[in-house]
Formats: C-alpha cells, sequence, structure tokens
C-alpha cells in the first residue's frame, strides 16, 4: 500500500505540471472565470489547480466553488521511487520477532484450510505456512469461510471493520465455523495504527482468550466442531520491526 500511494502522488503531481502548462487554459488577466462563468481569462483544469491561479484575486465560478478555494493547492512532494514487488522481493514474511509466528506454526500442523483476511493474516498463504487456501478483502474472511473452508483468520481491526457482522450471522445460524482473531491492539500491515479492544465486542460469543505463546491452549483449542468458536490469540508487535522481505 506504500508503494500505491506514492505512485499515485507521483502521478498528481505530474497532473499539476500538465494543468499548468495545458493549452487549454487562456490567461488574460483578472478575473479568471471557471467553466460558463463569465472573466476575462479562462481556466479549464480546474483539479488539480494549474499555479497561475494562485495569483488571481478575482476568481468567478457557478455553484459551490472549487477553484478558488484550492487555487493555492501545491502539488505533493516529491518521493522515492514508489516500492515494486521486485524491491522487496516476491512475497514477505512475519517480522522477525512477531509473537503470532507460534500461532501460525500451529495452524499448520493441525492441517486446517484456512480463508484468510487483509492485513498480517494473509501472510498464512505465503511459505513457510501456505495453509491459505483464499483471501478476498478486510472483514470477508470469516463469510468466506462459513461457506468453504470453515476456518477463518482475522485481525482484530479487520474483524471490527466488519468481519463482526458476519461472525453474528455465523452463529444466529449456527454454523460449524472456527474464528481465529490476531488480536494485537493495531493495523500492524500500514502502519501501526492503534485498533480498538474487540473482546468487549465479542462478550456474546464467549471467545477462548489465550496468549500467542500458550502452546497448550493453541493445540487443544485449533478445531472446528459442529458449532461456531472464536479463539482470540493475544501478542505485542515488537517495537522497530517490519515485516520480512524474502527474495526468490
Amino acid at each position: 500500500m506504500n508503494g500505491r500511494v506514492t505512485a499515485a502522488e507521483t502521478l498528481y503531481g505530474e497532473m499539476f505540471r500538465w494543468s499548468t502548462a495545458s493549452p487549454l487554459n487562456r490567461w488574460m488577466g483578472e478575473p479568471a472565470g471557471i467553466g460558463a462563468s463569465r472573466g476575462e481569462t479562462r481556466v479549464v483544469t480546474v483539479n488539480p489547480p494549474p499555479s497561475q491561479l494562485a495569483g488571481f484575486a478575482g476568481v468567478s465560478e457557478f455553484g459551490r466553488t472549487f477553484a478558488r478555494d484550492h487555487r493555492g493547492l501545491q502539488p505533493p512532494a516529491r518521493q522515492e521511487q514508489p516500492e515494486a514487488r521486485t524491491d522487496r522481493g516476491y512475497y514477505r514474511t512475519f517480522c522477525r520477532e512477531c509473537p503470532f509466528k507460534t500461532l501460525m506454526d500451529r495452524v499448520k500442523s493441525a492441517g486446517l484450510n484456512v480463508i484468510c483476511d487483509a492485513g498480517c493474516s494473509v501472510l498464512g498463504m505465503t511459505p513457510p505456512y501456505e495453509f491459505g487456501v483464499a483471501s478476498y478483502g478486510m472483514g470477508a474472511s470469516i463469510a468466506v469461510a462459513a461457506k468453504s473452508t470453515t476456518v477463518a483468520l482475522i485481525g482484530d481491526y479487520a474483524l471490527l471493520h466488519s468481519g463482526v457482522n458476519a461472525l453474528i450471522d455465523v452463529y444466529e445460524k449456527k454454523l460449524p465455523l472456527l474464528c481465529i482473531v490476531m488480536k494485537n491492539d493495531c493495523a500492524a500491515m500500514t502502519g501501526k495504527q492503534p485498533a480498538y479492544n474487540p473482546l468487549p465486542y465479542l462478550a456474546w460469543a464467549n471467545p477462548v482468550v489465550c496468549r500467542a505463546d500458550d502452546e497448550k491452549t493453541l493445540t487443544r483449542e485449533l478445531v472446528v466442531t459442529d458449532l461456531p468458536r472464536t479463539l482470540v490469540v493475544t501478542g505485542t508487535c515488537p517495537e522497530g520491526c517490519t515485516h520480512e522481505t524474502v527474495e526468490c
């Protein structure tokens, strides 16, 4: 995502330069007219605004103002070359000191086929784990797993984003599903933004809660039964660590 944001900002900067040099605009002095509005100067490329517009005191446009309010808008600061897959390797794996590696090892040992969610749980689809069979988007793993593999792996952020809706439906219909929640109290894959504690929102599900290094509980609880079950695995992301790059 970081690479995509950088690429988008680079393109937006190019659009600023195009707008400033565009022959579609006609610069004839004050005031500037936008669209069908009257003005000596005619401005056609309003977003992003041409740099010349910042020097105009009068900007005439119909309806809600846009060009007048954004005439001083500056292009994004130049960034490094957007990160590409070839820069970071063909896939990534967990941080070197990630506490959830024990969970991932136990899921693989149990031979479970898992629907992974967006976030760190999607790394269950990459080596050395490779137990994830699909990933559709943030919060989607529970609903998809309920109609397929019966095992969903999801982060606390994704659960409260939209996954909890499907979990409520699963419990109401008493479907066989094991929902594994990785609770690290943040959105680790996008910059460790803080996440709300999901446990108050899961009290009705009577979840089993254990630490990420509790091998005994993990081994006992990583099974699918005839009824829905929720396992919340808690761990803290190590400070200063990032997802490891693995080159092929």
